[in-house]
């Protein structure tokens, strides 16, 4: 496993745990599940010095190197000539200092390169599939993964215990830095590939610095769930291999824009997608509505984001993030960052600016505050807009617990590798819980919505379904809102709850 902080949670039966199982005296008692989180720091993996290569030259008839790519194996072009080819390939890892170097280079292809196509974050190829002799239960791992022919890695352990370990290395990665808890507008999840390095100094300041070449066109779709087992169809077709990233949304019904909880989906494990047909198909049916039985009706989205593959890869990404933690430790973490995201398209140009804080509010309390800022020009779209958003939540008294929060999004604000947002709406409101006895709480809570500008425009045609641009599209003009008062009691009957 790659040195970072991993948190464990542990959980068990009660009555097992206390050996209570077959006790006639406590049968009619409840009891709620043991659980426990403890955070462990994995370290980096130091390793011996590891060299290993092959050089290879080879002369003789041409299109018959069996070796070689399958689309130059008895080409009818070079049949007939005689051919001179000298190869490389290196892989390394070991110490220099305080340092763990991890590299590889092909001088024939990329590392990534499959029988048949060229991917982020190769997997296993069909021609490598084949049967296991280990007899130990051994398994395939991909250190160095990088879509053009060099990887290379430096990393060690912070100076500070319990921090990101500090890393400079070109290849492909994921945007993790950039899509802290306390960034939703700000935010950017993205699998991309180039330059990324993280170091964290003596004070615990942290700079995260990022670079990305060969970018293609990003487009995000929402799908809506039917219930059923077979293919989800994203709006394009040719994907750009590895760069989808999928997620479930969980958000309240006719309430757009409201994300109660968002889950990321694990290719192989959660899902497999064909990416000549940009077709999903799910382990399991995905349901529509999630189960709530306490509170409002909830419904579930599908949220996929990935590159278009194709000959317009020219595109760049520049990115960086700098982060003062105040503590990284379990309970109580805290920092304020400020992020800025920079995207070249040639016909398209992106920005991306923001601060974001998370602090803690005594010993219960915790303040999550951002404030973002976007810039969108292409040549249909000119557009500016900034979003801010600010959560508060804590114990007031002992028996008195409240939450309150503010967000508003200009509807110029865009933003589409993050977490889904409704241009144009502006909610606040809160709640409090007062406890009056230890199996009863009163329960207050207001909620005011106001959304304007304009809904994002459904397909209906079959132009608007075949030719779908890369941004939203303007649909109708909304300006309507919404207020929600509530007031009720929550009662405890034994392992049973009432509302």
């Amino acid at each position: 496993m790659d040195a970072q902080p991993v948190t464990i949670r542990a959980s068990a039966p009660a009555r097992e745990a206390l050996g209570l199982v077959d006790d006639p005296d406590t049968a009619q008692q409840s009891f709620a599940e043991l659980d426990g989180y403890t955070r462990i720091n994995f370290i980096t993996p130091y390793r011996p010095s590891l060299v290993a290569g092959v050089v290879d030259f080879r002369f003789g008839p041409g299109a018959t190197d069996f070796w070689g790519r399958y689309a130059d194996f008895l080409d009818p072009g070079d049949i007939g000539d005689y051919e001179a080819n000298l190869d490389a390939g290196i892989f390394a890892t070991g110490t220099i200092g305080s340092w763990l170097l991890t590299a590889a280079f092909n001088s024939d292809r990329a590392l990534n390169e499959r029988c048949n196509d060229n991917r982020l974050y190769r997997d296993v190829q069909n021609c490598e599939q084949t049967y296991p002799t280990y007899g130990d239960s051994s398994t395939t791992d991909f250190l160095t993964p990088s879509i053009d022919s060099f990887y290379v890695r430096f990393e060690r352990d912070s100076q500070i215990v319990g921090y990101e370990p500090d890393f400079f290395m070109w290849g492909d990665y994921d945007t993790a830095e950039f899509s802290r808890f306390s960034q939703e507008f700000s935010a950017l999840n993205r699998q991309l590939h180039g330059f990324k390095g993280n170091y964290t100094f003596t004070n615990g300041l942290q700079l995260t610095a990022l670079y990305a070449n060969n970018l293609r066109a990003l487009q995000r779709d929402t799908i809506v769930p039917d219930g059923t087992s077979g293919y989800d169809f994203l709006s394009r077709r040719l994907i750009l291999a590895g760069s989808e990233d999928i997620f479930f949304e969980i958000e309240e019904l006719n309430r757009p824009g409201t994300v109660i909880e968002r889950v990321r989906l694990v290719r192989g494990v959660d899902y497999s997608i064909d990416y000549d047909r940009g077709a999903i198909l799910f382990n399991s049916p995905v349901s529509s509505v999630d189960a709530n039985p306490f509170g409002p009706a909830l419904v579930r989205r599908i949220v996929a984001t990935y590159q278009i593959d194709g000959d317009d890869d020219d595109g760049d990404l520049f990115g960086g993030r700098l982060q003062y933690n105040f503590d990284t430790s379990l309970d109580s973490p805290s920092w304020v960052g400020a992020s800025a995201i920079i995207e070249d398209q040639g016909a398209q140009d992106f920005s991306l600016i923001g601060v974001d804080a998370l602090l803690q509010l005594g010993d219960s309390g915790q303040l999550v505050a951002e404030l973002a800022r976007s810039s969108l020009d292409n040549p249909t779209t000119d557009e500016e807009g900034t979003a801010i958003r600010v959560e508060a939540r804590g114990n007031i008294t002992p028996d008195l617990a409240g939450t309150a929060y503010f967000r508003e999004t200009d509807s110029g604000f865009r933003n589409t590798a993050t977490t889904s947002f409704r241009a144009g709406q502006t909610r606040w409101g809160g709640q409090l819980g007062y406890n009056l006895s230890r199996n009863t709480q009163l329960q207050l809570q207001l909620d005011r919505e106001r959304n304007q500008g304009n809904e994002d425009l459904i397909p209906t045609t079959l132009d608007q379904i075949i030719n779908q641009g890369l941004v939203r599209e303007d649909g109708a003009t909304v300006n309507n809102s919404i207020t929600t008062d509530r007031a009720g009691l929550q009662q405890q009957y034994g392992v049973m709850t009432g509302n």
